[in-house]
């Protein structure tokens, strides 16, 4: 980055000098992180999801709240797939029923 930075041509205005190389500065900073933001983003998309059951053993219990609708139910989906005991909690007892038998 020094090298880039004497590499920029001077002017006779010392001040004008120091905007040039400060914005050049704050410009790759910006274009670092905006890159980092890329690869870990890559990074979250390709790494393969975690074996929860593995990880947290055969009698662990996840608690879902909202589970009879929307996003509680996709997660009592996906937790069932996995092999985790449940703990579903809903307002309304009939779409409990329909989710726990759905998911049996």
């Amino acid at each position: 980055m020094l090298r880039l930075l004497a590499q920029v041509p001077s002017t006779e205005n010392q001040v004008v000098d120091f905007l040039l190389r400060f914005f050049m500065i704050v410009g790759l900073m910006s274009l670092r992180r905006s890159f980092m933001k890329f690869v870990r983003t890559l990074f979250y998309m390709i790494r393969p999801p975690a074996n929860l059951k593995q990880k947290y053993g055969d009698k662990s219990w996840a608690v879902v709240t909202g589970a009879s609708d929307g996003i509680g139910r996709g997660f009592c989906e996906e937790l069932a797939k996995d092999g985790l005991n449940i703990c579903l909690v809903s307002r309304t007892k009939e779409k409990l029923d329909q989710v726990a038998a759905y998911l049996q």
